[in-house]
């Protein structure tokens, strides 16, 4: 199945939005249940401060697509529960904020 226009913006936007704090890589193989899919996005952080992501761009999908997308995702986050999950239909949805790391206090001493 070809890839829409406005699906492929979404992506571009989703990366350029994740520039500078992470690696983002298109069409990223996970293997569900003993088959292989596709993410859309698989976005390792580049900088300690921020979290891990995984991106599905729903854009004229199905309810069928959209729930194995949603399945991908979750097999995503059980090999990296550390990481944060998207599943949005427009980059702006994408949350910046989730993805940044809380500081570990660390007790005083004294």
């Amino acid at each position: 199945m070809t890839e829409s226009k406005k699906h492929k913006v979404c992506k571009i936007k989703c990366k350029n939005k994740l520039a500078g704090t992470h690696n983002c890589r298109e069409e990223v193989p996970i293997n569900r249940n003993g088959s292989w899919n596709l993410l859309d996005l698989e976005c390792p952080s580049i900088n300690p401060k921020f979290k891990d992501c995984a991106i599905e761009c729903e854009i004229n999908s199905n309810r069928y697509n959209r729930e194995s997308n949603w399945k991908d995702l979750l097999a995503w986050k059980k090999k990296n529960p550390s990481g944060e999950i998207f599943q949005i239909s427009d980059a702006l949805e994408l949350d910046i904020n989730k993805l940044k790391k809380r500081p570990i206090f660390q007790k005083r001493r004294f």
